[in-house]
């Protein structure tokens, strides 16, 4: 097959969208940098805000808490894990300097962040092992830059840092990549994820000012300030002298509780006061650090911030956050990992990873209702309540068990009947009848049934 043979195949093989080449019209040499200040993201909301802090500190660490497995797929009611595989040291250390739970709580933190994350993957080149995965690395997002062709395909992702470019091919074919790009919706944007930190910005800044407001007040022996009556004008020399003074001995905490000596024509000094509205800052800041935790999806009850509007108890709240938060996180790292772990040929084997929520504290009294709810079935068989709880069939299972005590509906009355004729026989037999002629006395047997 000749160059140009091989160039209209590939042509035919690719997927193009019909609108995918207005994508890129208008994007100088194809490179497609992120619109937002990531430092500032980053600056602003993990390094700054505390609220902010814990809820993308909070999702992180929650997802990365959860352990993963690999598994075969038997068939429609059973996956098996798998044991010696190469994947399984991914899964326990990705490189030489994290483990995967710190791999896992990055590639979050990013995606909460900024709204992109990017993860790398080392694989064998050659040999009869080429291909398979050996180390896996978490890259800063702000460092990427993304190359597009004409046809609004990724072609590839550049990674800058320390002045030197390492360049990241993608195939345009299968898109496969050594590089992994995470991103959240962004309406606006076709290549780069939405931070939740721009619909945040607005809500963060202003509590972020409102503790520096509030930090400055208390260098200020939490007054607003004094107010100086002179008997008549001063002059341009004592203002100065006396704004001086008031910034080398009243001002900041180190001067706090000292007293001042102010000479010439002061006639009083008095403090001004905050009105209500002014000093209702504290009701103000709570309720922004409850818009900053809602936009990342976490209940304020979770980072210590009363809301009694919501959920009853710490533990409702917990659930609903691992529920509506934390799954979709791990739920998206369980796909996108499926597909660029393995290529077509492992998938056909059947091999994938999944996490496991056996010993998630949030969901154990769920979890709990579940089996007393599966137990108490008592129409379900064996292998149906061990089905239920996601556990495997258990050999000679496909039986109802019930009590000893219960008995179909009839069976009672039959077994006291049974009893009582079994008695009057007895009494007969001692009098002196046979059996048969006793049973005959009552009835029970007859020259037919004879």
């Amino acid at each position: 097959m000749n160059f140009f043979e091989k160039f209209f195949l590939a042509r035919l093989e690719r997927k193009l969208s019909r609108t995918s080449g207005a994508v890129v019209t208008g994007i100088p040499g194809g490179v497609v940098w992120p619109d937002r200040d990531y430092e500032n993201f980053a600056k602003e909301t993990y390094m700054k805000n505390v609220i902010a802090f814990r809820c993308i500190s909070i999702i992180a660490r929650s997802a990365a808490s959860v352990p993963w497995k690999l598994f075969k797929h038997i068939d429609e009611k059973k996956n098996e894990a798998v044991e010696n595989h190469y994947i399984n040291a991914i899964l326990k250390r990705p490189n030489p300097r994290e483990s995967f739970t710190t791999l896992v709580e990055s590639i979050i933190s990013y995606l909460g962040m900024a709204g992109n994350s990017f993860v790398e993957k080392v694989s064998l080149s050659a040999g009869m092992n080429g291909g398979e995965i050996r180390e896996l690395y978490s890259l800063r997002p702000d460092r990427f830059k993304i190359n597009a062709d004409k046809e609004g395909q990724i072609s590839g992702y550049t990674y800058h840092v320390n002045g030197t470019e390492v360049k990241y091919d993608v195939d345009l074919i299968t898109g496969r990549c050594d590089i992994l790009h995470l991103k959240t919706f962004h309406p606006l944007n076709d290549f780069w994820g939405m931070s939740p930190t721009e619909p945040a910005a607005v809500s963060v800044d202003t509590h972020n000012s409102s503790n520096m407001w509030n930090k400055n007040l208390i260098e200020n022996e939490a007054r607003p300030g004094l107010i100086y009556i002179f008997d008549g004008s001063i002059g341009d020399k004592e203002y100065k002298r006396l704004s001086n003074l008031l910034k080398t001995t009243r001002e900041g905490s180190d001067n706090v509780g000292k007293s001042m000596i102010v000479e010439g024509k002061v006639k009083d000094v008095k403090p001004y006061g905050f009105s209500p509205t002014e000093m209702d800052w504290l009701k103000s800041n709570l309720e922004l650090a409850r818009n900053i935790c809602n936009i990342w999806g976490v209940p304020p009850q979770i980072v210590g911030i009363p809301d009694t509007n919501t959920y009853s108890n710490y533990q409702e709240a917990r659930q609903a956050f691992w529920e509506e938060t934390v799954m979709f996180y791990l739920c998206l790292l369980k796909d996108e990992f499926n597909h660029w772990f393995f290529s077509d040929q492992v998938k056909d084997q059947g091999l994938f990873v999944n996490f496991l929520l056996d010993n998630v504290p949030a969901f154990a009294a769920k979890r709990d209702k579940v089996w007393e709810r599966v137990e108490k079935a008592s129409f379900l068989k064996v292998n149906e309540k061990r089905e239920a709880v996601e556990y495997e069939e258990a050999e000679g299972g496909d039986v109802i068990l019930v009590p000893a005590t219960m008995l179909p509906l009839g069976m009672e009355s039959e077994t006291n009947t049974d009893e009582k004729d079994e008695q009057a026989v007895q009494k007969l037999i001692e009098q002196g009848y046979t059996r048969e002629e006793a049973e005959m006395a009552l009835g029970l047997l007859t020259e037919e049934t004879k």
